[in-house]
């Protein structure tokens, strides 16, 4: 468990994907280089001349190591080599081609069984490893693959501090070593073969004095293979590891959810080299062999006589062109086309989600298709619409009910914010004596004084789906409706009272300011509600003679001495058996102001 845990830590596995991509790419590259520099012009005439010394030596096993016929065009030389192992006791010839200053050696071997096989020698490596050892040598790949994987290394270096180091970590700067981590694993892969590419010319040139034109274009056009390769391979194999066991581990514990900023493979990379791997690589690939092999008979064609002698090669060459240029030209358009209709489309929705982030709600998209991207765009108005509603929810009502009440209000439609007349209760509360003590607070303790009481005497109003309408100084004041889910508004109204009552009890005991006491008055009757003010700025507030008649009855706690005063029609409202453990004392009439009856006021007390 010990390794295994190293293992994901030291992301051994990072290392064995990059090794892996580059020497997998290695083998169909130097397959592509060793065939194009093949001098395959002057191959049957080098045949012939093996044939003729097979002819003299006679028995192919007592053939000498080495014979090297009369050079009679100055250019090519073949060779019989003598077989060895279980070649020599199946009975064969095997032979060299190679010109005075090939750069490959195209090796044969035919067997009696009718089996054979092909070889190149690639001398452009072999002959300048024996006058400069040290730059050339068989082993010289592997050394750039460790001196890159050192590069990693260092470059995670800060990951493997915050891995097995307790010590606090930068971890921003780690989250963008990690983003970047893909990219930078794709540029040393093409580092190694660009390095690779230039050993491979200089060896060139040490052989011959000079890089020809041929020979150049051979390894650039094997550059851009072996690039597509590991490019592939990198998106395929190394990117899904760094997510896995990289991003992931680190990004559950670091923001998971937040956007994430950085240089990385974006999706227009990612879709150019899954195309040009798949698609324009292997049909320039497909184009560039059959034309380099027959280069030479191509360019001393000069009449349509030519071409009939050669038909059954240009024939299907021609037809090779034909479909290389037309899937090239549908592979360049499927590129465009999914920039425009997929890319521009998302970078577009990418923009109005920044736009959303600041707060612009109106920034729909249209939705032109059923495909995933219209279905993206379609949530995501959908979703814009539910920002819309819940921002209105929010200026409307979140200050004063739960957002869940709210919405369910509006869903439902219970809600006319142009204005209705509901049968409300009204809940007033106001702290005694307060202006003494605001007289003694400064500004800043006073308004921390202020958040902390209400902070625990609307909780109760909240608990039994009260609305708070509004603020006013110390005093709050609070609608209980079925409107707003209410049913027994004044049950709940005097239990949201006796609630407050407790919370109010509570505040003080925290002994963080001088004790307080605050009145309650409850009434109940028609109020009209909706929205009230300028096209600038809209409350949503409740207004009405029984507005009134509640804040003077909490008023008139002071002068009874109690907490908690009501009305007669709450009392004769309430279910009592709700309330079991509390009387309800009338407390005598009382005149209000505007009014010609006399109002009955109730008070609570304890059995």
């Amino acid at each position: 468990m010990r390794i295994m845990e190293l293992y994901k830590k030291l992301y051994i596995g990072l290392y064995l994907c990059f090794i892996f991509t580059i020497l997998a790419s290695y083998y169909p590259v130097e397959l592509f280089e060793s065939f194009s520099l093949v001098d395959f012009k002057n191959l049957k005439p080098s045949i012939e001349k093996i044939r003729k010394d097979l002819k003299f030596s006679g028995d192919p096993q007592n053939v000498p190591a080495s014979v090297e016929p009369d050079q009679e065009d100055g250019s090519v030389v073949s060779a019989l080599i003598k077989l060895s192992g279980s070649f020599k006791s199946q009975r064969g010839i095997a032979f060299k081609l190679f010109t005075p200053q090939a750069l490959v050696y195209l090796v044969g071997v035919d067997r009696k069984d009718g089996q054979f096989s092909v070889a190149f020698l690639r001398r452009f490596e072999t002959v300048p490893a024996l006058t400069h050892p040290i730059l050339f040598n068989q082993y010289n790949k592997y050394f750039i693959i460790l001196a890159l994987c050192a590069i990693i290394a260092f470059y995670l270096m800060p990951l493997y501090t915050y891995n097995f180091s307790a010590a606090a970590a930068n971890e921003s700067h780690l989250e963008k070593k990690i983003i970047r981590l893909p990219l930078i694993i794709m540029l040393l892969v093409w580092a190694a073969g660009f390095i690779k590419t230039c050993f491979n010319l200089a060896g060139c040139y040490i052989m011959s004095g000079e890089i020809s034109g041929a020979t150049f274009t051979t390894f650039f056009v094997s550059l851009l293979i072996y690039a597509t390769l590991t490019g592939l391979m990198t998106l395929g194999i190394t990117q899904e590891y760094i997510n896995k066991y990289i991003a992931a581990p680190f990004f559950e514990k670091y923001k998971p959810y937040e956007i994430r900023y950085g240089s990385s493979i974006n999706l227009s990379m990612r879709f150019f080299i899954i195309i040009f791997a798949t698609g324009i690589a292997p049909i320039l690939t497909c184009l560039y062999l059959p034309l380099s092999f027959n280069a030479a008979l191509i360019s001393n064609m000069s009449s349509i006589f030519d071409v009939m002698d050669n038909y059954n090669i240009v024939v299907p060459l021609l037809i090779t062109i034909c479909f290389a240029i037309y899937f090239f030209i549908m592979q360049m358009i499927s590129m465009f086309s999914f920039r425009k209709n997929v890319i521009v489309p998302i970078n577009k929705l990418i923009g109005r989600m920044k736009l959303v982030s600041k707060g612009d709600f109106k920034c729909k998209t249209s939705v032109l298709y059923v495909d995933e991207i219209g279905q993206l765009k379609g949530h995501f108005n959908s979703m814009l619409d539910g920002l819309l509603e819940r921002e209105k929810i929010k200026d409307t009502f979140g200050k004063f009910m739960s957002i869940e009440i709210a919405e369910k209000l509006l869903n439902e439609k219970k809600i006319n914010l142009m204005g209705e007349e509901i049968e409300a209760t009204i809940l007033f509360s106001d702290i005694r004596d307060f202006t003494p003590l605001s007289e003694k607070l400064e500004a800043s303790a006073l308004v921390e004084f202020l958040n902390l009481y209400f902070s625990h005497i609307v909780k109760p109003i909240h608990e039994y789906n009260g609305v708070i309408n509004k603020f006013i100084g110390d005093a709050v004041m609070a609608v209980f409706a079925p409107t707003f889910g209410v049913s027994g508004h004044e049950d709940a109204a005097v239990a949201a009272a006796l609630g407050m009552q407790r919370a109010l009890a509570t505040f003080n005991e925290l002994k963080k300011y001088p004790a307080i006491s605050a009145g309650i008055g409850i009434h109940r009757g028609k109020l009209v509600a909706g929205n009230v003010g300028t096209e600038e700025r809209m409350e949503y507030t409740f207004i009405g003679d029984n507005v009134n008649i509640a804040s003077r009855i909490e008023s008139e706690t002071k002068k009874f001495k109690t907490d908690i005063l009501m009305s007669e029609d709450i009392v004769n409202k309430i279910n009592k058996q709700n309330f079991s453990g509390i009387d309800f004392i009338k407390l005598g009439p009382v005149m209000m102001k505007g009014k010609s009856v006399p109002l009955e006021l109730y008070g609570i007390m304890p059995k």
